[in-house]
């Protein structure tokens, strides 16, 4: 998707329908939640304990329920994209679920979202809606 980078409109489709319209920049602000990116010593075993896990939906409140990751984690490169509906709350709560399952991390950093985030998160919010 580096070359949509480059265009006035874009048109999303999934499934033969469209999931969202409108310039890079505009898809990107449109996109609800934070993007972390992870970088660690396995990102096999990140990725797997990030898609089995359920973090939950507002961090330390019990009486809240839980947030499935399993669309919204994603491998790119040697780095995890993980869409998260806060990235200063959920930071400390990915780091330690990590860390306690011998994850060595290297950087979380929250960062602006790509395309490929924003593809991702409304294939997500269509598939749920369907």
């Amino acid at each position: 998707m580096d070359e949509a980078e480059h265009c006035h409109n874009l048109v999303l489709i999934h499934n033969g329908r469209i999931v969202a319209q409108g310039s890079p920049r505009e898809l990107k602000a449109g996109m609800e939640g934070s993007v972390l990116e992870i970088r660690c010593d396995d990102y096999q075993k990140a990725l797997e304990i990030l898609r089995g896990q359920a973090l939950p939906a507002e961090p330390f409140s019990p009486e809240h329920p839980f947030l499935a990751l399993r669309g919204e984690v994603a491998l790119y490169g040697s780095a995890i994209h993980l869409v998260v509906p806060n990235a200063e709350s959920y930071r400390p709560v990915v780091e330690r679920l990590l860390e306690k399952e011998g994850v060595k991390i290297h950087s979380i950093e929250t960062i602006l979202p790509s395309l490929e985030d924003v593809f991702i998160t409304k294939i997500r919010e269509a598939e749920s809606s369907a």
